[in-house]
């Protein structure tokens, strides 16, 4: 039995074994640096490839390879450009002047590596923010995005204010360039404004990304986002009367809108916005309410002085849009006022499903557990289901429900005292 089994192995098997135990030990004594290094200088691209597969993971090179690495950057192979840059990255900062150098090659990849890889290093990469803000103005779209990338990794935007304003104009990286201007502050709010003034639409999209980030620091620029706001709903405002079915309407103005960069600036702009979107809920006008509605959903309840106006559009319209986004708006300005509670209560005892589920879900928002379990006591099938999951995810937080949830498991019928009894096990 022995003798077959040698037999067996010796002409296909045993061969295969000897390559594998061979690549072990080849694993196990990494190339010396200066050998790789060599291969990585070769005219022979086979010596060139195999070099750069080596460079993954070699740990030992030494500060004096960064040149000869820079220039690996600049390879006509894949490989090669991508072991050199993991090996500038684990050099770090001493590699810095030498691809600070790189971002002015004539060769496309060499400035796209060396700015990929500068991103890489992070904020030991500081030194090279200035040369990086010249090369946002490269000519190849694709170093801009990895210049612009790299700022933003590397932060220190606020050497480079001017070139970065410049920037938002490009259509490509004006997003980066808002991003990475964000990151200055308020010192930044003045020339951002004087963007979102300007007749350069993308532009003023690139500044909202900004100041978004800056958040209420960036209040004085409340007005301007709102003329970006309404020019946003204006856009929108053919289309919406064309969709049929209401909740694809509600769902195209929300999503629409939530993705627009002055839609998500204003929602962090706080009291100062407040005003402004008073303004849109009280002309009653379905898309503008829905929009400003939406905003506050993202806000806190700085905007409590809205509720009485929120509470009046939701009981005047018959329009499923505006209702289901002032329910929205009200989970956020009225937490914790027991008329938004009991308002949100009645829908989720109601017979309108699509607020049935949104009522809801914002009583979980606010934590709103008595009001929940008035629903499993007094609401539909559906709104029940619907309390039951929320209290039971609620658990020890839904405390406040137990004496309500104690009385339905004694008075109710088999459906509410079966929920009643569960959501006390979970809460217990």
């Amino acid at each position: 039995m022995k003798q077959r089994v040698t037999k067996k192995l010796t002409p296909i098997w045993f061969g295969m074994l000897l390559a594998l135990a061979g690549s072990l030990v080849a694993a196990e004594t990494p190339p010396a640096a200066e050998t790789v290094l060599k291969a990585l200088r070769s005219p022979d691209a086979d010596e060139r490839i195999a070099a750069g597969r080596a460079l993954y993971d070699m740990t030992n090179l030494p500060v004096t390879a960064a040149g000869t690495l820079v220039e690996g950057l600049g390879d006509p192979y894949f490989h090669v450009r991508i072991g050199s840059a993991a090996a500038l990255v684990r050099l770090g900062e001493p590699a810095v002047p030498h691809l600070v150098r790189a971002l002015t090659s004539a060769n496309y990849h060499h400035r796209f590596g060396a700015a990929q890889t500068l991103g890489q290093i992070g904020a030991a990469a500081g030194p090279a923010i200035p040369a990086l803000g010249k090369a946002l103005s490269d000519e190849a779209p694709g170093v801009r995005i990895a210049v612009a990338q790299a700022i933003v990794s590397i932060g220190q935007s606020e050497k480079i204010v001017p070139e970065l304003v410049r920037a938002l104009r490009d259509p490509i990286i004006g997003p980066l360039a808002g991003q990475a201007l964000g990151a200055v502050g308020k010192a930044a709010v003045p020339e951002l404004l004087a963007v979102l003034q300007g007749a350069d639409t993308n532009a003023a999209d690139a500044a909202a990304v900004a100041i978004q980030a800056i958040g209420p620091d960036a209040a004085q620029a409340t007005p301007a986002l709102m003329v970006l706001f309404r020019r946003d709903m204006e856009a929108l405002r053919p289309e919406v009367p064309k969709i049929g079915d209401a909740g694809l309407r509600r769902k195209r103005v929300l999503g629409f809108m939530s993705a627009r960069p002055a839609h998500q600036a204003l929602a962090k702009m706080g009291a100062a916005a407040t005003p402004h979107l008073l303004e849109l809920v009280k002309s009653r006008d379905p898309i503008a309410l829905q929009c400003a509605c939406d905003v506050m959903a993202k806000m806190g309840t700085e905007n409590a002085i809205v509720v009485p106006e929120l509470m009046k559009a939701f009981v005047e319209s018959t329009d499923f849009g505006v209702r289901d986004a002032a329910i929205w708006g009200l989970a956020r300005a009225g937490s914790g006022m027991p008329e938004v509670e009991a308002l949100l209560q009645g829908n989720l005892c109601g017979q309108n499903p699509p607020l049935l589920h949104a009522s809801a879900h914002c009583l979980r928002r606010m934590k709103a557990a008595r009001a929940l379990a008035e629903a499993v006591r007094h609401g539909t099938p559906e709104g029940r289901n619907l309390a039951k999951g929320f209290l039971t995810e609620m658990g020890k937080d839904a405390r406040d429900a137990v004496p309500i949830l104690k009385e339905a498991a004694k008075e109710g019928d088999a459906d509410v005292k079966s929920a009643a009894e569960a959501i006390l096990k979970a809460i217990e």
